[in-house]
């Protein structure tokens, strides 16, 4: 079942989301990773976690999905300056294979 956001309020009221998702890179960059990973990005929102893990992994592609079509166009739209590094879906995280990761 796909739901609808209000991605511009979700933008705005998003602070505790961001934190969490900032918080969880942080660790994450604690780890010996390889520089060139594919990260997937469940729930991406707007896309405002994203745009830090490219900044964090600047040799890495990012797979970004939300079930929200008003999400993804707003990640789409924050993003572009990443366009060659990141795919944007607008899919249900339960109908995502493998292979589109």
């Amino acid at each position: 079942m796909l739901r609808e956001w209000n991605s511009q309020e979700y933008h705005r009221l998003s602070d505790p989301q961001y934190g969490w998702g900032m918080k969880v890179l942080r660790r994450l960059q604690s780890f010996p990773l390889r520089s060139d990973i594919r990260i997937l990005d469940a729930g991406c929102g707007t896309g405002r976690v994203t745009a830090g893990l490219l900044d964090a992994y600047p040799k890495s592609t990012v797979t970004a999905v939300d079930a929200s079509e008003n999400m993804v166009a707003e990640a789409r739209a924050s993003l572009a300056p990443f366009q060659s590094r990141v795919a944007l879906r607008q899919q249900d995280l339960l109908e995502l294979s493998e292979e589109q990761e």
